[in-house]
């Protein structure tokens, strides 16, 4: 549990300065997020902060997940890094990137707790609104021993 206070706390300063570091355009964003997971098949929610960084298209995209089911309880945090091609059309943009995720696994059945450090690769499509904020799809395969895939939406806001 130590190591999961620490590891969000890591995640929060960084994010901190990151949004500090930026400028004001474009926006920096946080939003919900919520999808299913394979291997564990889980229903999974959280959170995520996007920070756009130069070269334009480039983003950090942090966020943290809990994942529910299939006998255990997964938190996960992960640290992307995406870009997003802007060519596609004026409201909607396909990204494509990958990002270090560590996963906290609690079992339900009394097999105890454990900790993973994997790879996600991600491609998802982002839909801009009338307000400014992004709806988004995502589908992110993990690689070691973290779930081996996600299907995720969500929608982010100007910070």
């Amino acid at each position: 549990m130590k190591l999961l206070a620490l590891a969000v706390a890591a995640l929060t300063l960084t994010s901190a300065s990151l949004a500090s570091a930026q400028s004001p355009t474009p926006n920096n964003e946080i939003g919900p997020r919520v999808g299913v997971s394979i291997n564990p098949d889980q229903f999974v929610i959280g959170g995520q902060m996007n920070f756009p960084i130069e070269p334009r298209g480039l983003a950090i995209s942090p966020n943290i997940e809990l994942g529910v089911g299939d006998n255990v309880t997964t938190i996960q945090l992960n640290g992307d890094l995406v870009y997003h091609f802007s060519n596609a059309g004026p409201n909607w943009n396909p990204y494509a990137g990958g990002g270090i995720g560590i996963a906290f696994f609690d079992s339900n059945n009394g097999g105890g707790s454990n900790s993973e450090v994997g790879i996600n690769f991600i491609g998802g499509m982002r839909f801009r609104q009338k307000n400014g904020s992004h709806l988004f799809t995502e589908l992110r395969l993990g690689v070691a021993d973290i779930p081996d895939a996600k299907v995720i939406v969500g929608w982010n806001f100007p910070m």
